[in-house]
């Protein structure tokens, strides 16, 4: 398992760049628990820095994790060449242009959720319901 998960590191950053840097910036959007934890100023965890920190150790290389004000700022630092790597992004035809992917090392299956209270128990039940979105999901 650690095998492939360091596989997957080196996926992330091209061999020759790994080796040629002394420091790594690792971008990511500010507080998107529980992938992403930064608060008051700080990171303080989160799945997908804390994964990157303990591969990081093992590899023996320096990793500076900076948080961005929205998913947006962390694919502009990428762009720009001011960050190496975004722990925990998904992968889109758009990001492929400009990003090297390794095999996902976790899955996250969306779901429907409902008040016990509704009628609701099937994706049929909601044929002929009218649907809210708290916001807009970008996919840039």
């Amino acid at each position: 398992m650690i095998k492939n998960i360091i596989f997957a590191i080196l996926l992330f950053c091209s061999p020759p760049l790994l080796f040629a840097q002394e420091k790594y910036i690792a971008v990511f959007p500010e507080h998107v628990p529980p992938y992403y934890i930064y608060k008051d100023g700080h990171t303080t965890g989160g799945f997908g820095n804390e994964l990157l920190a303990r591969l990081a150790a093992r590899l023996n290389i320096s990793i500076e994790f900076k948080a961005m004000p929205s998913r947006q700022a962390t694919i502009q630092m990428i762009k720009s060449g001011q960050a190496h790597i975004i722990p925990n992004t998904v992968k889109t035809d758009k990001r492929t242009d400009f990003l090297l992917f390794s095999d996902a090392y976790q899955s996250n299956p969306n779901a429907i959720i409902t008040r016990k209270d509704q009628d609701i128990e099937s994706i049929q039940d909601l044929a002929d319901k009218k649907s809210r979105s708290s916001g807009k999901q970008n996919s840039s």
